[in-house]
């Protein structure tokens, strides 16, 4: 449609491999227009670059549109809205520009003209490879993606650590009376008549007891507010084991539920002396209920930068060694069997971590917090379910003439886009909103 008439006669239109690698054999100055399918080609600038070829270039001056979405040599260009010029010579690309700014477009078209036509040397790079600037638009953007990361990683813990701290007080609120107890993999269910003994004279009630496969989300979440957490080491040995935990009832008069069931716990895991009776004539030491377990892992020992160096100038001595060797081969030797270098196995040492048999929360907001994550039937008649999650929002930029285009996708995809608007420049730390609509956008005095 727009590309009839003067761009044909100006351009040279390119739609495949084959027709790109055709227009590269060309001599002089080859300057390509990259533009995606859905964008089209910058045809705002085809007054200023027909004047440069008649007036400065000639034959020495070849353009061409290029189809970044069916050339393969500029797939790194396909589905970008930005204005993409690339300059090349003798199969090579030179130089590489974006944007419409059309003063920069013309000067440097001449000056890249003037040096070919010169033939002067230029730094040259394959098509499919990135230039320089290209290098520090990656880097940049890299950057602004890492920090937009960590904005919204915090925005969003923040959020979650807010709707928790609500979900919680709602619990506590309801449920003053309720305290949680997590027991380790080594109590299982069939224990509960044995740990339910202690439980009596404290005058505390089971009123639901499960067994659950714990997870790291799972436990990000009861460990929000925790004033007591387990270890992170602890943690790592308990992703996938089955947990027993215990929902009981507190009486207000017998204090807190972390107090309570703290004491309870302590009642679990001391050693109780039995004192001389009839059949005894001497102390007895009675041995926990439920004990700790130990389990032994394996870890890496780090390698000490002293002992990599030395390591270097082993290596550089072997080297040395076997030039020398070299050289003896070269002369008439007995023959003589060498050992074999065994590789070095890094070092390796082992870590024992001890599992606690029970764990209770010393602040009643962790035990909400075990109650919203494991009984979540126990709220069901105060508890409101879980928002559901909003989705990403993506903010894309174009350039303003690009508006007519745009204002068709924006009313067929009205549902898909929440906000947009003009602004003075895509910089989100500088940019001044002007408008929300092309009508308004249009009906300004002075835009830029």
């Amino acid at each position: 449609m727009a590309k009839k008439g003067g761009v044909q006669q100006l351009q040279a239109d390119l739609a495949s491999d084959e027709e790109f690698e055709k227009f590269l054999q060309r001599s002089g100055l080859l300057v390509l227009d990259i533009y995606s399918e859905w964008c089209g080609p910058c045809l705002g600038m085809v007054g200023s670059l027909r004047k440069i070829k008649l007036e400065l270039g000639g034959d020495n001056l070849q353009l061409a549109i290029c189809k970044a979405g069916s050339i393969s040599y500029l797939e790194r260009f396909n589905k970008k809205s930005e204005p993409t010029w690339m300059f090349v010579t003798n199969g090579k690309a030179i130089n590489i520009m974006f944007g419409t700014d059309v003063p920069k477009l013309v000067a440097m078209i001449t000056r890249m003209l003037q040096s070919t036509m010169a033939k002067e040397s230029h730094v040259s790079y394959e098509i499919t490879e990135l230039q320089p600037i290209e290098l520090q638009q990656l880097e940049v953007r890299n950057r602004a993606l890492q920090v937009a990361e960590e904005i919204e990683l915090a925005e969003s813990r923040r959020k979650r650590v807010e709707y928790l701290r609500s979900v919680t007080d709602c619990i506590m609120g309801n449920l003053p009376d309720i305290g949680i107890t997590v027991f380790g993999p080594q109590v299982n269910r069939d224990m509960f008549k044995k740990l339910s003994e202690p439980a009596d004279p404290l005058k505390i009630q089971c009123k639901d007891r499960k067994v659950f496969s714990i997870s790291p989300a799972d436990f990000a979440t009861v460990n929000f507010a925790a004033e007591n957490p387990l270890a992170p080491e602890v943690i790592e040995q308990l992703y996938d084991k089955e947990l027993l935990m215990c929902f009981w009832k507190v009486e207000e008069v017998l204090g807190s539920p972390p107090a309570v069931l703290r004491q309870y716990a302590h009642e679990l895991t001391k050693e109780t002396i039995k004192p001389p009776d009839e059949f005894n004539e001497e102390e007895i030491t009675v041995p926990p209920m439920i004990v700790p377990l130990e389990v032994t892992v394996e870890i890496l020992e780090p390698v000490e930068p002293e002992e990599e160096e030395e390591q270097g100038g082993q290596q550089l001595g072997e080297m040395a060694n076997d030039e020398k060797l070299e050289a003896a081969e070269s002369e008439p030797s007995p023959a003589e069997t060498l050992p074999v270098a065994q590789p070095e196995e890094k070092p390796r040492k082992t870590k024992t971590i001890r599992i606690p048999p029970i764990w209770v929360p010393s602040d009643q907001r962790t035990h909400a917090a075990l109650i919203y994550t494991y009984f979540r039937t126990q709220t069901a008649t105060f508890l409101p379910p879980d928002p559901v999650p909003e989705p990403p929002h993506i903010v894309m930029t174009f350039d303003a003439y690009k508006k007519k285009d745009l204002g068709v996708f924006l009313d067929t995809c009205r549902e898909d886009i929440p906000l947009y608007g003009f602004f003075t420049s895509d910089n989100p730390q500088t940019a001044v909103f002007i408008a929300n609509s092309v009508e308004k956008y249009n009906a300004k005095p002075y835009v830029p």
